[in-house]
């Protein structure tokens, strides 16, 4: 057994396995397999194509206002770090987790503050899945402060 083509991707042990090297993008590795019996060599080669470790959701994490004036709203915003440390904007699903009663969400983000008599804690939950992972943030705040 032997690397053709493509050694610095993958490595071959003696009894034909392969083990491939971290690669950042797609490359083919060609691997050979002779045997001789009666001086005669046989040789056959096989193309293998090794790709990249899978990008996966690792956490999300919940930007936005600290408070909410009672009538007003404010807008949240949510961003995932994948596996690779990448981040991206996202659309999570938004929830009151604590304080329904001082401020509702909206599916787009846009928090709005009850009428109240004073300024009330909230706390904020964002959810998202990706890739069948599924990842939640929460955030506290202040909705319903008095102008």
């Amino acid at each position: 057994w032997s690397i053709y083509s493509g050694s610095s991707y993958a490595s071959i042990s003696t009894s034909g396995k392969l083990t491939a090297n971290t690669v950042t993008s797609s490359q083919s590795v060609t691997v050979k397999a002779s045997y001789t019996e009666g001086g005669a060599t046989k040789t056959a080669t096989k193309s293998v194509t090794i790709n990249p470790p899978a990008v996966s959701l690792s956490s999300i994490s919940i930007n936005g206002p600290d408070y909410v004036y009672a009538g007003k709203t404010g807008n949240f915003a949510a961003s995932a770090t994948m596996s690779d440390g990448t981040t991206k904007s996202i659309t999570p699903t938004w929830s009151i987790y604590s304080g329904a009663s001082y401020a509702s969400i909206s599916a787009a983000g846009v928090l709005t503050g009850k009428t109240v008599s004073s300024p009330q804690s909230v706390t904020i939950k964002a959810s998202y899945t990706e890739g069948g992972v599924t990842k939640t943030a929460t955030t506290g705040m202040s909705a319903g402060r008095m102008m």
